[in-house]
């Protein structure tokens, strides 16, 4: 039987083969601990930066909160310490204010105290006692205290015409009964502000009323009104609207008439006011202004075309004033024109067409110099 024994030299090179394997393995053991030691590091480097950012950022946040914190309790201080500078201001004008309340009706009061009868009962007032009423009135208006005032203190209109209060403080206070009553307006007396209210109110009828010195300005009346036969003696209309309103009959001498607008209003035997009451006022519609005294020249400048002819202006007074454009709109015909002394080119400009120039008795010879030259 042969001999299974290794030789020694087997035996050892087999060894040293297990040696190497086993080297090897601890080499990779230690390149893995030696990785994953290195890995753990890193990450507690990257740790400990994101750390180390995360807590500077928050360090500036606070900071920054804490600056403006700072900012907003300076701000709120000195707001604190404005309002209590403005309170402390009101409260005083406040105090003035109640005080000189206080005094005024406190003198009101003592004015207007009137003396009883014996028994303390109401009677007539004596003669005396009406004097002092008026007197302490009086003394009231010389203080400049309006009617409004002297209203609630108990003081009627007639006593404010007594003493002297115009009829325009009279109507702060008052309206047009009142007013009618105590004498400032007649019988057929009416304010603006009460003419407006009814107005608005729609009412359209107020012919035969008295207006005097009453103040339209600005106002604007574009529905249908009717003042025929109304007074306006001294009365304003200054920059007015008026459209459509019939002035028949009425009275307008004095009355200012400057900047406003009238159309198509109506003016049949109205009393008008002064050439120098209408300064920058426009026209337009049927207005008797030649009967008024006015040159075309003058309606002119006012613009006015429209019935033009109904006011009483002939076709060469309106040729002189230097009306071309509207001249038909006007109502003036095309023979009329001519007669007026306008040319072919001129009528054409003014709005008539060739067959009414040719029946007004222009000439081809004219027609065909008007084409060529229409200027």
């Amino acid at each position: 039987m042969a001999s299974t024994a290794l030789s020694p030299e087997l035996v050892c090179g087999h060894m040293l083969v297990q040696v190497d394997i086993l080297e090897k393995a601890v080499n990779e053991l230690d390149a893995r601990q030696v990785k994953a030691a290195a890995e753990q590091d890193a990450k507690h480097v990257k740790a400990a930066a994101e750390s180390e950012a995360k807590q500077s950022a928050a360090m500036q946040l606070l900071q920054s909160l804490q600056t403006q914190m700072t900012e907003l309790r300076h701000e709120n201080q000195a707001l604190r310490a404005r309002l209590e500078e403005e309170r402390a201001t009101m409260s005083t004008q406040l105090q003035e204010v109640r005080a000189h309340n206080q005094a005024l009706a406190a003198r009101l009061n003592a004015e207007l105290e009137l003396p009883r009868s014996a028994s303390g009962a109401s009677r007539p007032a004596t003669l005396e006692e009406l004097i002092q009423r008026r007197d302490a009135l009086a003394k009231i208006k010389a203080a400049h205290v309006d009617c409004g005032m002297a209203k609630s203190a108990g003081y009627t209109c007639a006593e404010a015409r007594v003493v002297g209060y115009t009829l325009s403080e009279a109507k702060v206070a008052w309206g047009t009964d009142e007013l009618r009553a105590a004498g400032y307006i007649s019988s057929k007396g009416m304010t603006s502000r009460d003419f407006m209210d009814q107005y608005g109110a729609g009412r359209s009828n107020f012919s035969g009323l008295d207006f005097t010195g009453e103040d339209f300005s600005r106002m604007v009346l574009d529905k249908a009104c009717h003042f025929s036969g109304c007074i306006f003696k001294g009365a304003s209309f200054r920059h007015a609207t008026l459209v459509g309103v019939n002035f028949s009959h009425a009275d307008l001498s004095d009355c200012d008439l400057s900047h406003a607008s009238l159309r198509d209003c109506t003016l049949t035997d109205a009393t008008p006011p002064a050439k120098g009451r209408w300064g920058g006022a426009k026209l337009s519609g049927t207005v008797p202004m030649k009967q008024f005294g006015f040159s075309c020249a003058e309606v002119k400048a006012m613009g006015m075309v429209q019935g033009l002819k109904a006011a009483g202006y002939t076709c060469a007074e309106a040729k002189q004033a230097g009306y071309v454009e509207g001249l038909k709109a006007a109502g003036y015909t095309c023979a009329e024109a001519k007669q007026g002394g306008y040319t072919c080119a001129e009528a054409k400009q003014a709005g008539f067409n060739p067959r009414e120039c040719m029946q007004a008795g222009f000439t081809f010879q004219e027609g065909r110099a008007a084409e060529s030259n229409p200027g």
